[in-house]
């Protein structure tokens, strides 16, 4: 006699269905997602991020607005570099309007991954995204990378307009609030929106070609060097399946683990 253990036909495969969609790393669900780890790694490193990044777009502020130097390409870095720090020193030159940006990014960055992974998982649903669905692969993120990016830049882009009107050397706004107070008063509500058609243009489609790149090539690595599960009892056990599903965490499912 059977076990009672033993699974039916119509269980088993169920199972297996179930198997090929959680170890494939196209498949994570939002809802799996921990949102207090997701706010605090989101935080810690768009944080971390800037720190190391703020003072590169510093200098292309300045070189961008600067348009009475003609020197060579990194004689002009060079040049506005030295000026920043003999002028302005480091904290109040090259890091001018950090802490505004970083507060925006917090937001914006939250946003946008919140509503890639959402709407990444809802169109796999509709549009039936599996490993062996192609045109699905690529579909998905595409859609899911441009909605993200139109989420985020509509809180972004007011923010990055104050932070570079501060970034402006002989800038005639004494902080984030006065620029903030200015802009309204002398260009309305729409001058905070300043660039965001252009910075759609850009930055929608570098995120949603990125994320079709990433998924993809997530995928296509996981198949081509795939690892075995070291239990040897069956796959549609469900000890089996639910450590097979530990064994090929995917990025997003880092998130949905209890510790870090």
């Amino acid at each position: 006699p059977e076990s009672s253990s033993s699974s039916s036909p119509s269980s088993v495969e169920s199972q297996a269905v179930e198997l090929n969609a959680s170890n494939d790393p196209h498949f994570t669900n939002w809802s799996d997602i921990d949102i207090t780890k997701f706010c605090v790694l989101i935080s810690v490193f768009s944080i971390v991020e800037n720190a190391l990044f703020y003072p590169f777009y510093t200098l292309k502020t300045r070189e961008q607005a600067d348009a009475s130097k003609t020197m060579k390409l990194f004689e002009n870095t060079k040049y506005h570099l030295k000026d920043i720090v003999r002028t302005q020193g480091i904290r109040n030159g090259l890091y001018r309007g950090f802490w505004t940006s970083s507060l925006i990014s917090l937001p914006a960055y939250g946003v946008y991954m919140g509503v890639y992974s959402a709407s990444k998982q809802h169109l796999g649903m509709v549009i039936g995204q599996n490993e062996n669905n192609k045109i699905a692969q690529i579909i998905a993120p595409l859609v899911a990378g441009a909605l993200a990016d139109v989420a985020s830049i509509a809180l972004y882009v007011p923010g990055d307009v104050v932070v570079q009107r501060l970034q402006m050397k002989n800038s005639r706004y004494t902080n984030a609030y006065d620029a903030i107070v200015k802009i309204f008063q002398e260009e309305g509500f729409r001058g905070f929106y300043r660039g965001f058609g252009a910075t759609f243009a850009t930055s929608g489609i570098a995120s949603a070609v990125w994320w079709v790149i990433y998924e993809n090539t997530k995928g296509f690595l996981y198949h081509r060097f795939p690892r075995k599960p070291k239990e040897k009892s069956p796959v549609t056990s469900s000890s089996s399946l639910s450590s097979y599903r530990s064994f090929y965490p995917s990025s997003e499912q880092f998130l949905s683990s209890p510790t870090c």
